[in-house]
């Protein structure tokens, strides 16, 4: 298992060091922008602090190459956001296919608001320093999905094909009614995690609590190789497992949090 993440972790480094840092044609906004119909980057893009770019229904933007960076606000409604380029890595077994184009990064004074909003095709498909409100958002074929180290509150989200993790919590996250496929873990928490109703199909961690408070809720694996997995330090609990596993809960569960209302079989 860790072999497989370092595998996914290297080919983000390898895709970061193969794209461009600069181009001719980057943009840094000087007030509001909207977007609509198909946008084409051609160079890097920055939504700068106190400005607003808003992504209207229908809207397809194909980055290409290139990272968009919010250091303002974002709001996205029914869009999707991917990259046409091939990914410079060719056909690596297990990395789905990723393009080579950074992803969405929300900075640290950034704000998002994201509604229906489907993004694919990056190293890391959405990153969040600041704070992340979503529904109904689409991650996928990405080597991470969510990379959070700031606040997000998220609701019926899936991660499908997302190599590494589907979310990576080094902040604070609250998910609920949400959907994981395919992916090596499906979220690794270093942070704070509130958790409800979540499924997890064809994955081989369903959920990795290495630090942090760890609150989860009503939890559906299928071919799943761990369901929960819990270090000694974390402090929550878990209420409400069932489905099909591959291998019974660790033993290092027992230290850490609580687990209640339990019904796993293995295969």
């Amino acid at each position: 298992m860790r072999a497989y993440i370092a595998l996914f972790l290297a080919q983000i480094m390898l895709i970061t060091l193969l794209s461009p840092f600069v181009s001719a044609d980057d943009v840094q906004t000087s007030g509001d922008v909207s977007w609509n119909g198909t946008i084409v980057l051609d160079g890097n893009y920055t939504v700068s602090t106190g400005d607003t770019l808003t992504i209207s229904p229908g809207t397809l933007i194909d980055a290409k190459e290139y990272y968009i960076y919010v250091n303002g606000t974002l709001i996205g409604d029914n869009a999707t956001i991917y990259s046409s380029t091939p990914s410079k890595i060719g056909d690596v077994s297990n990395a789905y296919s990723p393009g080579v184009w950074d992803g969405l990064f929300i900075g640290n004074s950034g704000h998002a608001i994201l509604d229906n909003m489907t993004i694919s095709n990056a190293s890391s498909c959405l990153s969040v320093y600041g704070d992340l409100e979503a529904k109904n958002l689409e991650l996928s074929n990405c080597l991470l999905g969510l990379d959070l180290h700031g606040e997000a509150t998220v609701s019926m989200f899936t991660a499908n094909h997302t190599g590494a993790y589907g979310i990576r919590n080094t902040g604070n996250l609250s998910i609920n009614n949400s959907a994981f496929t395919q992916t090596t873990v499906g979220i690794h928490s270093t942070g704070n995690l509130q958790a409800d109703t979540l499924s997890f199909t064809n994955v081989g961690v369903g959920i990795d609590a290495e630090n942090g408070v760890s609150e989860v809720e009503n939890i559906q694996v299928d071919n799943v190789s761990t369901s929960y997995k819990v270090s000694s330090g974390v402090t929550g609990q878990l209420i409400g497992l069932s489905g099909q596993t591959i291998l019974e809960i660790p033993l290092a569960i027992r230290t850490g949090a609580a687990i209640l209302n339990t019904s796993v079989f293995g295969t």
